[in-house]
């Protein structure tokens, strides 16, 4: 006994207890009225806080995402087999991985994995001159999980290579480098962000119709 609509919530009006749904580009928006609504909308992406990474970093939220990973990877370690300035050669074949959860783990390992399988196709690369690095803002990987399984995915990565910087976070992010809020910089031609979950904005909209100042608390904590 439920009627399902597929479409994209443009917007909410509040006050009225309606929403404007678009079903696809040739039909236009309908407006639906409601006596209640649930939001289960999840969480959108926003890196603004970090200034470069919305420009310069790659996201890993998706096969899509991933795919897109991969062959810049190996564009990037093809280019460095060419390259003879050692400067800009390390950058190439430096990698950045942002944030210590799921999917950040997940990355610097596979990352690592990937360097593994095809190393061997460019005898003018030594495996060393490939590096990951792994930057967290908590004392320990995977902070939804015990810590003991966190410090053990840590042994495991750093035991394959893994650079990991823990308890610190990224300042800003250039195409060519990222600072660290400790001053500290590392030069790299691709980075990856795990991080930056927001609020969906129709969720900081009844916030700010409602002026619930937790809202945009629990925002400013989630893209952290």
């Amino acid at each position: 006994h439920a009627s399902v609509y597929r479409g994209v919530v443009e917007s909410v009006n509040w006050p009225e207890r309606s929403l404007s749904l678009n079903a696809g580009p040739f039909s236009g928006n309908v407006r639906i009225e409601y006596d209640h609504l649930v939001l289960a909308l999840g969480t959108v992406t926003d890196l603004r806080h970090v200034p470069g990474m919305p420009e310069h970093a790659f996201l890993m939220k998706n096969v899509g995402d991933a795919m897109q990973l991969r062959t810049t990877v190996i564009g990037r370690i093809e280019e460095a087999s060419l390259q003879t300035r050692s400067e800009i050669r390390e950058r190439l074949l430096t990698f950045v991985v942002v944030g210590g959860g799921y999917t950040g783990v997940e990355t610097a390992g596979n990352l690592l994995d990937l360097f593994s399988t095809i190393h061997s196709y460019y005898p003018g690369i030594a495996r060393a001159d490939l590096k990951v690095w792994l930057i967290h803002s908590g004392e320990h990987l995977l902070p939804t999980l015990n810590r003991r399984l966190g410090e053990y995915s840590a042994e495991k990565l750093q035991e394959r290579g893994l650079k990991l910087l823990l308890n610190q976070r990224v300042k800003s992010v250039t195409a060519n480098r990222v600072y660290l809020e400790n001053g500290s910089e590392i030069e790299a031609n691709t980075v990856i962000s795990t991080v930056g979950n927001a609020p969906h904005p129709l969720v900081t909209s009844f916030c700010q119709a409602s002026g619930l100042e937790t809202c945009f608390h629990a925002r400013h904590i989630g893209a952290q």
